[in-house]
This record gives C-alpha cells, structure tokens and sequence, in this order.
C-alpha cells in the first residue's frame, strides 16, 4: 500500500511560514532605526532597506557601512567611525565592530522526507522534521587592520563561523577570504594627527604614570593628581572618541543592533574596545528590545550596560529609564565615567540616557519621519534616579516564535498516519 502525505505537506509549510514571523500589530509603528550621534545618511540608509522589505540585520548592516565608508564624525576634522580616524601610537588607524541578531530562532530547511511504501518506513513516521536552528547570534572584529568595511567582516564571522571574535591580522586574513579589499585607512590629516601628537611627547596617552619610560614608548603620562580627573576627559570627549551604534526593529518586528568605531586616538597598540563585545557594544533580543553604546569603552566592558539595559526592560522599564539605570550602575563606581546609551522595546518605543557628555545627540527615523531626525539629549541626574523593582514584562505576548511548534507539528504527523 503506498500513500502520499502532500496534502499534509502544504498545511505544514504554512505553518512553518507562519510560525518563522512575528505577529507584528504595530505596523503604523514600525520599521524603527536608531543611531548615536547625528548621522543621518546612516538611519535613513537603514530604515529605506527595511522599508523595501529586508530585515533589521541587513538594516543595521547597512546603515553602518554608510559611515565606514564615508566616513562619520561629529568633527568632520576628527572622524572616528570609518578610515581616517585617529590612529593608535604607533600610527595605525584600526577598527572595532559588531553585529547582533535579536532573532532566538529560525526554522531550517522544514523537511518531510516521504517514503514511497510503509515497507520502507517499519516505524510509520514516514520522514521527520528537521528542528529549528537557535541563533540569537552575535560576531565582531576587533583592532581590524587595512579593511574598510568592519560591520561586514563582523556579519560574515556570524555568518560563516561559530566564533564570536577575531581581532588583529589574523582579522584581516579573515576578511580577504571573504573578497572584502585590503586598504590604506590612513588619511593626510590623520597622519598630520600622529606627527603633531608625536611632536608633543605623545601626550596624552593610556598609560598609567611612568609606565612605560619615555625611552620605550610614548611617556610617561605624569600629571598632578589634582589634574588627572580632567585630563582624563580630555581624552574621553566628544572630539577624541565616537561610536556609532544602531538598533533597529523592521515591519516583522525583528530586532537587530549593531556597532562601529575607530576607537580612542591614541590608544596603546592591540586595544580593542567595547564596541565589537556583546553586551557591551550593544545587544538585542527579539523577546525584549535592543540597545548599543558609546563612551568609555574600557570602563564600559566592565559592566556590559547594553545587555543591562535589555534585562530592565525586560523587567518592565520603559528604553530611556532601562538605558538611566545601566549607566547608573558604572557611575556608583567610575564618577568621571562618560558615556551613552540608546534603547529601543519590541513594541518599537525607543528613548536614551546620557552620562557626562556635555550633550549626547543621536538620529532616529520611523513612520512618522519623512527623513531622519536629529534630537538633543542632556545627561541625566543621578541623584533622581532609583533602581526599583518593576514588574516584569511578560515577553511571550505577542512573541513572534511559538515553544516547539515542531514537536506539535510531528505529533500530527503521527495522528495522521494512524
């Protein structure tokens, strides 16, 4: 006796297509796209790819290469996103970068492998569904050297390695194998950058008093201790360090988030920063929300904030409160810390929070917008701001991904047969 399960086929690949997207109600909301710093040409590249139909991934993708490839800066004297940044002390301009896809899962290729006879089928299951992938997956490159495009190394670790982190020439071997050009990053001006910081005794610098002597490398960084809290902004400022990190959240309700920088000028040879580190750079998860960062990288690392801001609202808080309280926690310990964070929730609202900066602006584009908007935020007031329980959101209403829809599927398959 030889039978045919097609007509169940077709019911079970709908389910699948069902299954595979989320249940989006906020459609008038959505697409959303947010980026620190007022780099429009970046939001409105991202938010155009995910108008014609493309996911938030390939958004933050992107809207990212604009600026690595433009390149991006506050100071259009001083770029730090992209080629011609400061370079490192030993003259090198490098990049950090990273990508994180908030989806927790994707269903493989959904296969039944049909047998033509019950003979060849002694159990009766007549073929078996491959379960879904788990991604939820995230990749960077760290101190990348003589390629341009850092977001685009980082989307292919993610998509053709099980590593989360490459860094240095080994980095760039990477790159080259995938056809992404080897490039001078270098510029005139950062050059003229290096010789003239290089003709003030490589001051100032990321070591720490007389480490190491002056004969060795640039040094040593010796100043009074009463000055020390206001060089150490000096070095940390709108001018000297830029990041640029977007989130977003597409018509699916999908989120993505994704950063991209040229790091500290000056900073000691090797340093990678926060930017290309999960949690830290930034952070998403399809169940809650996504955020990213810009600041202080060493001291930001510590603290991973991105992901902290994710868990907030998750509890609960709304973007600009969750994103207050994950600087809040570095602030308790590193007074003189500077930093941002923007925050957006699967519901699409977004908000920031700023630490020190004497202003924080960044970008965002909706469908409300006919183009990007460029908004002003001041730091917050720690003193005003209290971690306080909150009741946690319950972040499987209106989840886009079903528990084991493949299992219910299976158990079908067998009642069917019976």
């Amino acid at each position: 006796m030889t039978w045919s399960l097609m007509p169940f086929n077709a019911i079970f690949y709908l389910a699948v297509m069902f299954l595979n997207f989320p249940l989006n109600t906020s459609g008038k909301t959505l697409p959303v796209v947010l980026n620190t710093w007022q780099f429009t040409d970046a939001s409105d590249k991202a938010y155009s790819v995910m108008q014609a139909g493309k996911s938030a991934l390939d958004a933050v993708v992107a809207g990212i290469t604009v600026c690595e490839m433009k390149p991006c800066a506050v100071n259009p004297l001083n770029p730090n996103v992209g080629f011609g940044g400061k370079p490192n002390e030993e003259g090198e301009t490098t990049l950090d970068a990273m990508i994180m896809d908030g989806i927790l899962v994707i269903w493989q290729r959904a296969v039944i492998f049909l047998s033509q006879s019950r003979s060849k089928d002694p159990l009766g299951l007549r073929g078996f569904i491959i379960p879904p992938r788990l991604t939820h997956s995230s990749a960077g490159v760290g101190c990348l050297k003589r390629i341009k495009n850092a977001i685009g190394v980082a989307r292919a670790v993610m998509n053709y390695t099980k590593h989360s982190l490459l860094v240095g020439d080994d980095a760039t071997k990477f790159a080259k194998l995938f056809g992404f050009p080897e490039e001078d990053l270098h510029t005139n001006n950062s050059y003229k950058t290096w010789l003239n910081w290089k003709a003030k005794n490589c001051q100032p610098n990321f070591w720490k008093p007389n480490i190491p002597g002056a004969n060795e490398s640039c040094g040593p960084y010796n100043i009074p201790q009463r000055k020390r809290r206001s060089a150490r902004l000096g070095i940390i400022g709108e001018s000297n360090h830029d990041t640029i990190g977007m989130v977003a959240i597409d018509s699916n309700g999908n989120l993505a988030a994704g950063t991209s920088t040229n790091g500290l000028g000056f900073k000691i040879a090797g340093r990678v920063g926060d930017s290309p580190v999960a949690g830290a750079g930034s952070y998403a998860d399809n169940e809650v929300g996504a955020a990213a960062a810009t600041g202080n990288g060493d001291v930001m690392t510590r603290f991973l904030p991105t992901y902290q801001a994710v868990e907030f609202m998750r509890q609960g808080h709304s973007p600009s409160k969750a994103a207050q309280l994950a600087l809040l926690r570095i602030a308790k310990r590193y007074k003189d810390f500077t930093g941002s964070i923007i925050a957006v929730n699967k519901k699409g609202e977004y908000g920031v929070a700023s630490y020190e900066w004497t202003i924080f602006k960044y970008s965002v584009r909706h469908p409300g917008l006919t183009k990007s908007e460029v908004i002003s935020d001041a730091p917050f007031d720690p003193s005003k701001v209290k971690e306080t329980p909150c009741t946690a959101v319950n972040t499987n209403k209106g989840n886009t991904i079903l528990p084991y829809p493949y299992f219910i599927l299976f158990i079908a398959v067998l009642v069917m047969q019976n």
